[in-house]
């Protein structure tokens, strides 16, 4: 192999950011690294990928939910492969709490042809406060008429 074509598989290999911490970047530094994070991440998370942990997606709503002001509230919508279909924030709240309206949340799945979802909030405010998830997985349930639907409550702060 030629010189310059070793060279350049050599910096292919190397990690050009691995010696930046976020001490050593500006505001301005810091906000492109999030934007292109998330432009690699949308790459990475494109409709018809598939999940097979929760743990797959955290880290993608973890950096999407970042910085935010105000409550949002989102659904993961997975086909029953759990493929991507389509990531959306539903609601838009205060920075102490969102409406969230069960019905609009079972609709939009439906319409999606959902056969499993993802929902996902932040806390603007930092901590882990406690989710009404009792209430929004009876009242879900309820319209759903199933018993069997399983809610796991993940927490992104």
């Amino acid at each position: 192999m030629p010189a310059s074509d070793t060279a350049a598989a050599a910096r292919g290999n190397e990690n050009r950011f691995q010696s930046l911490t976020p001490a050593s970047l500006s505001r301005t530094e810091k906000s492109s690294v999030i934007k292109l994070a998330l432009a690699v991440l949308s790459a990475r998370y494109r409709p018809g990928r598939a999940f097979t942990s929760p743990e797959d997606i955290e880290g993608f709503l973890r950096l999407k939910l970042a910085g935010r002001r105000n409550e949002v509230f989102g659904i993961v919508y997975l086909d029953t492969r759990h493929r991507l279909i389509e990531i959306a924030e539903l609601f838009n709240g205060t920075v102490d709490g969102a409406a969230v309206y069960p019905r609009v949340v079972v609709q939009q799945a439906l319409e999606k042809n959902a056969a499993a979802v993802v929902l996902f909030h932040n806390h603007p405010l930092g901590g882990k406060q406690v989710v009404n998830q009792p209430m929004i997985g009876s009242v879900l349930r309820k319209i759903l008429g199933d018993d069997r639907m399983q809610l796991r409550q993940y927490l992104t702060a």
